[in-house]
């Protein structure tokens, strides 16, 4: 993913009214360079030291002459052409019914099912509707565009699941002070189950501009990744000691000390320069057994699942390590300098270390594996 630099933030405010039962936004109307009409809220970009509230309350007096009750709507983030990043808040003012016809020179109220929708900017088709059609307190809808040669070439909006109120407060919370302080290179940790991670992940990322879209089909590995004398003395230690089968056994069921299953089958074993472990896919891991998560943000590598006691670390990759020749210091670790990433991971795929595994008191149940 391509970012590019954040702009200072923006707001855009709708002015709503009630006239005659019928719900009406007004829109302001400008020309483009080319001549062409279209229609926007009102704003733009907020002054420093100014909140997002007050420059919208003071944009909505000085263009309309309105005083209205500012709702937060909508946070999106808008890229364009992978230079800058825009954070854009949309906020909703409820003006009185008899706010006059023509409060600001250039703009023209629409009743809400008849909107302008092919003299707007290529994001507001996507999620003004929404917003409009859904009139929820708590509803803030996220989403992330994207523009290339002023084409709209991404255009992704969470499920309304996912608005606000959607994790709990206390996760929330953390969420939102991991990103204020570390941006897209965030970590947090809390507990919860697979669905809970799932939300606070997509919730997270579109909080950034992001959105989780990782290829899960798997591709069977054809040929060995033992390919060099440290991953060759790897592979030797794990096939004499446990006698696990290279490439994958879906029968093969993975026990803890306490007898309770952590992982059922799994797809391959990966040799890199950090070690072997199992590589394993979503449907393969009993989530009951990783209650712990790191959750990480799109600057990172990986998310991390951690198993009750804290002893055993499942790792969720969502890039390559093809820019990382040399893995980090570890006890199995080789500085091998290797062009292509220190390790096959894949996108999609989880990852679990084999000797710790082992090492804790796991044990393959008898009847399974090779």
């Amino acid at each position: 993913q391509r970012w590019g630099r954040w702009e200072q933030a923006h707001a855009r405010v709708f002015p709503v009214r009630m006239r005659e039962g019928r719900r009406q936004v007004l829109l302001a109307r400008r020309l483009t360079e080319s001549g062409k009409t279209i229609y926007d809220g009102f704003g733009g970009t907020v002054e420093p030291g100014e909140s997002v509230d007050e420059y919208a309350s003071r944009k909505l007096e000085e263009e309309c002459r309105l005083r209205g009750v500012m709702r937060h709507r909508a946070h999106i983030v808008v890229q364009s052409d992978y230079q800058t990043r825009a954070r854009q808040h949309i906020l909703f003012a409820q003006v009185p019914s008899d706010a006059a016809e023509k409060p600001a020179a250039d703009s023209e109220w629409f009743d809400i099912m008849s909107l302008p929708y092919q003299c707007m900017s290529a994001d507001l088709p996507v999620w003004l509707p929404y917003v409009l059609e859904v009139d929820s307190e708590d509803l803030v809808a996220r989403g992330y565009f994207e523009f290339l040669n002023s084409r709209l070439v991404t255009a992704f909006m969470l499920p309304p699941e996912l608005r606000r109120g959607a994790l709990p407060p206390a996760v929330e919370r953390k969420v939102c002070d991991a990103i204020a302080d570390k941006g897209s290179s965030f970590d947090v940790v809390f507990e919860g189950g697979r669905g809970e991670f799932s939300v606070a992940l997509r919730w997270a990322w579109a909080a950034l501009g992001a959105y989780w879209d990782v290829n899960k089909t798997y591709v069977v590995r054809e040929k060995s990744t033992a390919d060099t004398s440290n991953r060759l003395r790897d592979k030797r230690r794990v096939e004499k000691k446990w006698r696990l089968r290279e490439f994958g056994d879906p029968s093969a069921k993975l026990i803890d000390r306490n007898g309770s299953p952590m992982i059922i089958g799994y797809q391959a074993i990966l040799y890199g320069d950090h070690g072997p472990y199992f590589e394993v896919l979503e449907s393969q891991v009993c989530w009951e057994a990783f209650p712990v998560h790191l959750l990480k943000g799109p600057g990172r590598t990986h998310h991390e699942h951690y198993s009750a006691d804290g002893n055993l670390k499942l790792y969720e990759q969502f890039h390559t390590v093809a820019d990382q020749p040399n893995p980090p210091s570890g006890r199995f670790s080789a500085a091998n300098q290797r062009r292509e990433g220190y390790a096959d991971y894949r996108t999609g795929c989880f990852y679990f270390p084999i000797d710790e595994f082992f090492e804790s008191g796991g044990r393959i149940q008898p009847g399974s594996g090779a």
